[in-house]
Protein backbone atom coordinates (compact mmCIF):
# COMPACT_ATOMS: atom_id res chain seq x y z
CA UNK A 1 0.00 0.00 0.00
CA UNK A 2 1.38 3.40 -1.01
CA UNK A 3 1.48 6.41 1.30
CA UNK A 4 -1.45 8.08 -0.49
CA UNK A 5 -3.64 5.03 0.00
CA UNK A 6 -2.53 4.82 3.62
CA UNK A 7 -3.49 8.45 4.22
CA UNK A 8 -6.83 8.06 2.47
CA UNK A 9 -7.72 4.89 4.35
CA UNK A 10 -6.59 6.45 7.61
CA UNK A 11 -8.82 9.50 7.20
CA UNK A 12 -11.76 7.26 6.28
CA UNK A 13 -11.10 5.15 9.36
CA UNK A 14 -11.04 8.29 11.50
CA UNK A 15 -14.39 9.41 10.09
CA UNK A 16 -15.94 6.00 10.70
CA UNK A 17 -14.57 5.89 14.22
CA UNK A 18 -15.99 9.32 14.99
CA UNK A 19 -19.33 8.33 13.43
CA UNK A 20 -19.66 5.37 15.79
CA UNK A 21 -18.22 6.91 18.97
CA UNK A 22 -18.70 10.67 18.62
CA UNK A 23 -21.65 10.77 16.18
CA UNK A 24 -22.11 14.54 16.20
CA UNK A 25 -18.76 15.08 14.49
CA UNK A 26 -18.88 11.83 12.55
CA UNK A 27 -22.20 12.73 10.91
CA UNK A 28 -20.84 16.09 9.81
CA UNK A 29 -17.58 14.66 8.48
CA UNK A 30 -19.49 12.39 6.13
CA UNK A 31 -20.81 15.43 4.27
CA UNK A 32 -17.56 17.40 3.98
CA UNK A 33 -15.53 16.42 0.89
CA UNK A 34 -11.75 16.08 1.27
CA UNK A 35 -9.27 16.50 -1.59
CA UNK A 36 -5.53 16.29 -2.19
CA UNK A 37 -3.88 19.52 -3.35
CA UNK A 38 -0.14 19.84 -3.94
CA UNK A 39 -0.43 23.62 -4.41
CA UNK A 40 -1.05 24.32 -0.70
CA UNK A 41 1.51 24.03 2.06
CA UNK A 42 -0.39 22.00 4.67
CA UNK A 43 -4.20 22.04 4.78
CA UNK A 44 -7.03 24.56 4.38
CA UNK A 45 -10.75 24.98 3.90
CA UNK A 46 -13.05 27.32 1.99
CA UNK A 47 -16.01 26.55 4.23
CA UNK A 48 -17.43 23.71 2.15
CA UNK A 49 -14.49 21.38 1.53
CA UNK A 50 -11.11 20.47 2.99
CA UNK A 51 -7.87 20.27 1.03
CA UNK A 52 -4.54 18.88 2.19
CA UNK A 53 -1.07 18.43 0.76
CA UNK A 54 -0.33 14.67 0.75
CA UNK A 55 3.41 15.34 1.01
CA UNK A 56 2.78 17.21 4.26
CA UNK A 57 0.44 14.51 5.57
CA UNK A 58 3.09 11.87 4.76
CA UNK A 59 5.30 13.48 7.39
CA UNK A 60 2.66 13.12 10.10
CA UNK A 61 1.63 10.18 12.23
CA UNK A 62 -1.92 8.82 11.98
CA UNK A 63 -2.95 10.67 15.14
CA UNK A 64 -1.46 13.92 13.86
CA UNK A 65 -3.32 13.60 10.56
CA UNK A 66 -6.55 13.12 12.45
CA UNK A 67 -5.81 16.25 14.47
CA UNK A 68 -5.15 18.36 11.37
CA UNK A 69 -8.26 16.99 9.69
CA UNK A 70 -10.39 17.78 12.76
CA UNK A 71 -8.73 21.21 12.91
CA UNK A 72 -10.11 22.03 9.46
CA UNK A 73 -13.54 20.62 10.32
CA UNK A 74 -13.79 23.01 13.26
CA UNK A 75 -12.80 25.97 11.06
CA UNK A 76 -15.82 25.12 8.93
CA UNK A 77 -18.22 24.64 11.84
CA UNK A 78 -17.13 27.85 13.59
CA UNK A 79 -17.73 29.74 10.32
CA UNK A 80 -14.23 31.20 10.49
CA UNK A 81 -14.09 31.40 6.69
CA UNK A 82 -17.15 33.68 6.71
CA UNK A 83 -16.27 35.89 9.69
CA UNK A 84 -12.96 37.01 8.18
CA UNK A 85 -14.47 40.25 6.80
CA UNK A 86 -11.92 42.99 6.14
CA UNK A 87 -9.51 41.87 8.82
CA UNK A 88 -5.85 41.16 8.22
CA UNK A 89 -5.92 37.62 6.89
CA UNK A 90 -2.72 36.52 8.60
CA UNK A 91 -3.80 37.71 12.04
CA UNK A 92 -7.34 36.42 11.56
CA UNK A 93 -6.02 32.96 10.72
CA UNK A 94 -3.91 32.93 13.88
CA UNK A 95 -6.84 34.11 15.97
CA UNK A 96 -9.03 31.35 14.56
CA UNK A 97 -6.29 28.79 15.24
CA UNK A 98 -6.27 29.81 18.90
CA UNK A 99 -9.96 28.94 19.09
CA UNK A 100 -9.68 25.71 17.12
CA UNK A 101 -6.56 24.38 18.83
CA UNK A 102 -7.89 25.35 22.24
CA UNK A 103 -11.13 23.51 21.51
CA UNK A 104 -9.21 20.46 20.31
CA UNK A 105 -7.09 20.50 23.45
CA UNK A 106 -10.28 20.33 25.50
CA UNK A 107 -11.63 17.49 23.32
CA UNK A 108 -8.47 15.41 22.94
CA UNK A 109 -8.84 13.29 26.05
CA UNK A 110 -12.46 12.42 25.24
CA UNK A 111 -11.48 11.39 21.71
CA UNK A 112 -8.62 9.21 22.91
CA UNK A 113 -10.83 7.66 25.60
CA UNK A 114 -12.91 6.25 22.74
CA UNK A 115 -9.86 4.45 21.33
CA UNK A 116 -9.40 6.91 18.47
CA UNK A 117 -5.78 7.92 17.82
CA UNK A 118 -5.48 11.67 18.16
CA UNK A 119 -2.23 13.58 18.62
CA UNK A 120 -1.25 17.21 18.42
CA UNK A 121 1.43 17.73 15.72
CA UNK A 122 4.87 18.63 17.02
CA UNK A 123 5.69 22.30 16.59
CA UNK A 124 2.04 23.30 16.58
CA UNK A 125 1.69 26.88 17.75
CA UNK A 126 -1.30 29.12 18.47
CA UNK A 127 -2.00 27.59 21.86
CA UNK A 128 -2.83 29.98 24.69
CA UNK A 129 -3.11 27.96 27.90
CA UNK A 130 -6.43 26.38 28.84
CA UNK A 131 -9.08 27.49 26.35
CA UNK A 132 -11.87 29.42 28.08
CA UNK A 133 -14.24 30.14 25.21
CA UNK A 134 -12.59 33.35 23.99
CA UNK A 135 -13.84 34.21 20.50
CA UNK A 136 -11.70 34.56 17.38
CA UNK A 137 -12.68 38.23 17.24
CA UNK A 138 -11.34 38.79 20.76
CA UNK A 139 -8.09 36.99 19.95
CA UNK A 140 -7.77 39.08 16.79
CA UNK A 141 -8.04 42.35 18.72
CA UNK A 142 -5.45 41.09 21.19
CA UNK A 143 -3.10 40.13 18.35
CA UNK A 144 -3.64 43.45 16.61
CA UNK A 145 -2.77 45.40 19.76
CA UNK A 146 0.29 43.23 20.31
CA UNK A 147 1.45 43.81 16.75
CA UNK A 148 1.08 47.58 17.11
CA UNK A 149 2.65 47.64 20.56
CA UNK A 150 6.27 48.78 20.30
CA UNK A 151 7.03 47.09 23.61
CA UNK A 152 6.15 43.68 22.16
CA UNK A 153 7.20 43.75 18.50
CA UNK A 154 7.89 40.02 18.34
CA UNK A 155 4.50 38.82 19.60
CA UNK A 156 3.32 37.62 16.20
CA UNK A 157 6.61 35.91 15.41
CA UNK A 158 6.45 34.11 18.73
CA UNK A 159 3.15 32.44 17.98
CA UNK A 160 2.82 32.06 14.23
CA UNK A 161 5.13 29.12 13.59
CA UNK A 162 6.20 27.78 10.21
CA UNK A 163 5.84 24.06 10.87
CA UNK A 164 2.07 24.08 10.71
CA UNK A 165 0.45 26.95 8.86
CA UNK A 166 -3.00 26.11 7.59
CA UNK A 167 -5.38 28.75 6.36
CA UNK A 168 -8.76 29.93 5.22
CA UNK A 169 -8.80 29.33 1.47
CA UNK A 170 -8.95 32.44 -0.75
CA UNK A 171 -11.80 30.83 -2.67
CA UNK A 172 -13.97 31.30 0.39
CA UNK A 173 -14.33 34.99 -0.45
CA UNK A 174 -15.42 34.30 -4.02
CA UNK A 175 -18.16 31.75 -3.29
CA UNK A 176 -21.76 32.25 -2.25
CA UNK A 177 -21.12 32.57 1.48
CA UNK A 178 -24.77 32.67 2.49
CA UNK A 179 -25.45 29.31 0.83
CA UNK A 180 -22.43 27.72 2.47
CA UNK A 181 -23.37 29.16 5.84
CA UNK A 182 -26.88 27.72 5.63
CA UNK A 183 -25.43 24.37 4.61
CA UNK A 184 -23.09 24.34 7.62
CA UNK A 185 -25.92 25.29 9.99
CA UNK A 186 -28.10 22.55 8.53
CA UNK A 187 -25.30 20.00 9.02
CA UNK A 188 -24.92 21.06 12.65
CA UNK A 189 -28.67 20.99 13.28
CA UNK A 190 -29.10 17.51 11.80
CA UNK A 191 -26.07 16.20 13.69
CA UNK A 192 -27.43 17.52 17.00
CA UNK A 193 -30.83 15.97 16.31
CA UNK A 194 -29.21 12.65 15.37
CA UNK A 195 -27.17 12.67 18.61
CA UNK A 196 -30.31 13.44 20.62
CA UNK A 197 -32.15 10.43 19.16
CA UNK A 198 -29.63 8.08 20.74
CA UNK A 199 -31.11 8.96 24.15
CA UNK A 200 -27.55 8.89 25.41
CA UNK A 201 -26.25 11.99 27.17
CA UNK A 202 -22.71 10.88 26.38
CA UNK A 203 -23.38 11.55 22.70
CA UNK A 204 -24.03 15.21 23.50
CA UNK A 205 -20.78 15.77 25.35
CA UNK A 206 -17.98 17.64 23.63
CA UNK A 207 -20.32 19.74 21.48
CA UNK A 208 -19.37 23.42 21.96
CA UNK A 209 -22.22 25.57 23.21
CA UNK A 210 -21.78 27.95 20.27
CA UNK A 211 -23.05 25.21 17.95
CA UNK A 212 -26.32 25.03 19.86
CA UNK A 213 -26.73 28.79 19.61
CA UNK A 214 -25.83 28.69 15.90
CA UNK A 215 -28.89 26.63 15.06
CA UNK A 216 -31.13 27.81 17.86
CA UNK A 217 -34.73 28.42 16.86
CA UNK A 218 -37.72 29.63 18.87
CA UNK A 219 -37.14 28.66 22.48
CA UNK A 220 -39.77 27.64 24.99
CA UNK A 221 -40.34 30.04 27.90
CA UNK A 222 -38.17 28.90 30.79
CA UNK A 223 -41.16 28.54 33.13
CA UNK A 224 -42.73 26.14 30.63
CA UNK A 225 -39.59 24.05 30.78
CA UNK A 226 -39.69 24.22 34.58
CA UNK A 227 -43.29 23.11 34.63
CA UNK A 228 -42.58 20.32 32.15
CA UNK A 229 -39.67 19.20 34.32
CA UNK A 230 -41.89 19.08 37.39
CA UNK A 231 -44.48 17.12 35.44
CA UNK A 232 -41.84 14.61 34.40
CA UNK A 233 -41.02 13.95 38.02
CA UNK A 234 -44.60 12.77 38.45
CA UNK A 235 -45.63 11.24 35.14
CA UNK A 236 -44.57 7.73 34.28
CA UNK A 237 -42.57 8.61 31.16
CA UNK A 238 -38.90 8.18 30.46
CA UNK A 239 -38.71 10.79 27.70
CA UNK A 240 -40.84 13.88 27.33
CA UNK A 241 -41.37 14.73 23.63
CA UNK A 242 -41.17 18.56 23.81
CA UNK A 243 -37.86 18.27 25.67
CA UNK A 244 -36.35 16.15 22.91
CA UNK A 245 -37.66 18.54 20.29
CA UNK A 246 -35.76 21.36 21.96
CA UNK A 247 -32.57 19.42 22.62
CA UNK A 248 -30.69 22.06 20.56
CA UNK A 249 -31.09 24.41 23.52
CA UNK A 250 -28.70 22.25 25.51
CA UNK A 251 -31.39 20.43 27.51
CA UNK A 252 -30.10 17.13 28.80
CA UNK A 253 -32.32 14.14 28.08
CA UNK A 254 -34.28 13.13 31.19
CA UNK A 255 -33.69 9.93 33.04
CA UNK A 256 -36.28 7.86 34.83
CA UNK A 257 -39.14 9.86 36.27
CA UNK A 258 -41.32 9.35 39.32
CA UNK A 259 -44.72 7.70 39.10
CA UNK A 260 -46.04 9.06 42.41
CA UNK A 261 -49.22 11.12 42.36
CA UNK A 262 -47.41 14.10 43.80
CA UNK A 263 -43.93 15.21 44.74
CA UNK A 264 -43.02 14.95 48.39
CA UNK A 265 -40.23 17.49 48.66
CA UNK A 266 -38.87 20.07 46.22
CA UNK A 267 -35.81 22.22 46.86
CA UNK A 268 -35.03 25.49 45.08
CA UNK A 269 -31.50 26.88 45.53
CA UNK A 270 -31.19 30.56 44.53
CA UNK A 271 -27.76 32.00 43.78
CA UNK A 272 -27.47 35.33 45.64
CA UNK A 273 -24.10 36.44 44.26
CA UNK A 274 -23.86 40.02 42.98
CA UNK A 275 -24.01 38.93 39.33
CA UNK A 276 -27.66 37.86 39.72
CA UNK A 277 -29.95 40.77 38.87
CA UNK A 278 -32.94 41.70 41.02
CA UNK A 279 -35.28 41.32 38.03
CA UNK A 280 -34.01 37.78 37.47
CA UNK A 281 -34.57 36.94 41.12
CA UNK A 282 -38.06 38.45 41.21
CA UNK A 283 -39.11 36.63 38.04
CA UNK A 284 -37.81 33.35 39.38
CA UNK A 285 -39.56 33.63 42.75
CA UNK A 286 -42.83 34.59 41.04
CA UNK A 287 -42.74 31.52 38.81
CA UNK A 288 -41.75 29.31 41.74
CA UNK A 289 -44.96 30.30 43.43
CA UNK A 290 -47.03 29.42 40.37
CA UNK A 291 -45.37 26.02 40.24
CA UNK A 292 -45.90 25.57 44.00
CA UNK A 293 -49.61 26.30 43.57
CA UNK A 294 -49.92 23.64 40.88
CA UNK A 295 -47.89 20.90 42.57
CA UNK A 296 -48.84 20.13 46.15
CA UNK A 297 -45.56 19.42 47.84
CA UNK A 298 -43.19 20.56 50.54
CA UNK A 299 -41.48 23.52 48.90
CA UNK A 300 -38.13 24.61 50.32
CA UNK A 301 -36.12 27.64 49.22
CA UNK A 302 -32.46 28.21 50.06
CA UNK A 303 -30.24 31.20 49.26
CA UNK A 304 -26.60 30.48 48.54
CA UNK A 305 -23.37 32.02 47.25
CA UNK A 306 -20.18 30.55 48.71
CA UNK A 307 -22.33 28.79 51.33
CA UNK A 308 -26.00 28.09 51.93
CA UNK A 309 -27.00 31.22 53.90
CA UNK A 310 -30.72 31.21 54.51
CA UNK A 311 -33.23 28.37 54.26
CA UNK A 312 -37.03 28.63 54.18
CA UNK A 313 -38.72 25.26 54.73
CA UNK A 314 -42.18 24.26 53.51
CA UNK A 315 -43.01 27.60 51.90
CA UNK A 316 -46.57 27.65 50.54
CA UNK A 317 -47.94 30.95 51.77
CA UNK A 318 -48.16 33.31 48.78
CA UNK A 319 -47.27 36.49 50.61
CA UNK A 320 -44.31 34.89 52.34
CA UNK A 321 -42.90 33.41 49.13
CA UNK A 322 -43.26 36.57 47.08
CA UNK A 323 -41.79 38.59 49.92
CA UNK A 324 -38.55 36.63 50.04
CA UNK A 325 -35.52 38.84 49.43
CA UNK A 326 -31.85 38.04 49.28
CA UNK A 327 -29.40 39.62 51.67
CA UNK A 328 -26.13 38.12 50.56
CA UNK A 329 -23.82 39.08 47.70
CA UNK A 330 -20.83 36.78 47.89
CA UNK A 331 -19.02 34.73 45.29
CA UNK A 332 -20.39 31.57 43.65
CA UNK A 333 -19.40 28.08 44.85
CA UNK A 334 -21.86 25.43 43.65
CA UNK A 335 -20.32 22.76 45.89
CA UNK A 336 -21.93 24.40 48.93
CA UNK A 337 -25.36 23.24 47.70
CA UNK A 338 -24.31 19.59 47.63
CA UNK A 339 -22.45 19.90 50.92
CA UNK A 340 -25.62 21.27 52.52
CA UNK A 341 -27.71 18.38 51.19
CA UNK A 342 -25.15 15.91 52.47
CA UNK A 343 -24.75 17.34 55.95
CA UNK A 344 -28.50 17.81 56.40
CA UNK A 345 -29.19 14.33 54.98
CA UNK A 346 -31.66 15.74 52.47
CA UNK A 347 -32.78 13.70 49.46
CA UNK A 348 -35.10 15.96 47.41
CA UNK A 349 -37.63 14.53 44.98
CA UNK A 350 -36.76 17.39 42.64
CA UNK A 351 -34.19 20.16 42.84
CA UNK A 352 -34.04 23.52 41.05
CA UNK A 353 -30.92 25.69 40.98
CA UNK A 354 -30.96 29.31 39.81
CA UNK A 355 -27.56 30.74 38.94
CA UNK A 356 -25.53 32.54 36.30
CA UNK A 357 -23.50 29.34 35.94
CA UNK A 358 -20.07 30.89 36.52
CA UNK A 359 -18.99 28.43 39.16
CA UNK A 360 -16.68 26.09 37.26
CA UNK A 361 -16.92 22.33 37.30
CA UNK A 362 -18.30 21.02 40.62
CA UNK A 363 -15.87 19.11 42.79
CA UNK A 364 -18.71 17.42 44.65
CA UNK A 365 -20.31 14.18 43.47
CA UNK A 366 -23.44 15.36 41.65
CA UNK A 367 -24.47 12.06 40.07
CA UNK A 368 -27.10 11.20 42.71
CA UNK A 369 -28.93 14.46 41.98
CA UNK A 370 -28.38 14.94 38.24
CA UNK A 371 -31.55 13.24 36.99
CA UNK A 372 -33.73 15.15 39.44
CA UNK A 373 -32.18 18.60 38.92
CA UNK A 374 -32.93 21.49 36.59
CA UNK A 375 -30.44 24.34 36.33
CA UNK A 376 -31.96 27.67 35.32
CA UNK A 377 -29.35 30.13 34.06
CA UNK A 378 -29.75 33.87 33.78
CA UNK A 379 -29.88 35.40 30.32
CA UNK A 380 -26.22 36.39 30.45
CA UNK A 381 -25.17 33.23 32.23
CA UNK A 382 -22.40 30.86 31.26
CA UNK A 383 -23.23 29.04 28.02
CA UNK A 384 -20.77 26.20 28.44
CA UNK A 385 -22.71 22.96 28.02
CA UNK A 386 -19.89 20.93 29.56
CA UNK A 387 -20.49 22.39 33.00
CA UNK A 388 -24.22 21.75 32.84
CA UNK A 389 -24.06 18.05 32.01
CA UNK A 390 -22.88 17.06 35.48
CA UNK A 391 -25.63 19.03 37.24
CA UNK A 392 -28.93 18.50 35.42
CA UNK A 393 -31.15 19.76 32.64
CA UNK A 394 -30.80 23.31 31.42
CA UNK A 395 -33.25 26.18 30.96
CA UNK A 396 -32.67 29.92 30.69
CA UNK A 397 -34.44 32.96 32.03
Amino acid sequence: MGIKEEIGNGLLGFKMGMLGRMPFYGDIMMYIPVFEDHTIKTACTDGSQIKYNPDFFALLSEGERNYVYMHEVLHILFLHWKRWGKRDRYLWNIACDYVVNGTLDNMAESIRDKNIVFEKPQGLCCIHGIYDGTSAEEYYEWLLKSKNNAAKPLMIQDISGEDFEDGIDDEAKDCEESEKEERVKELIKKAIEASAKTADTESMKGIPGSFFRLVETKRLPWYRLLRDFMTERIEDASYYTPERKYIHMGLILPGESKSDEELKEVWAFLDTSSSIGDKDMDAFITQLYRIAEEFHCNYNIAFWDTAVRKVHRNVQDKEKLLGLRRKFYGGTVIDCVYEYLKTQKIDPEAMIILSDGFFGRPKADTEAYRKKTILILTEKGDRSIGKVNSIGKLARL
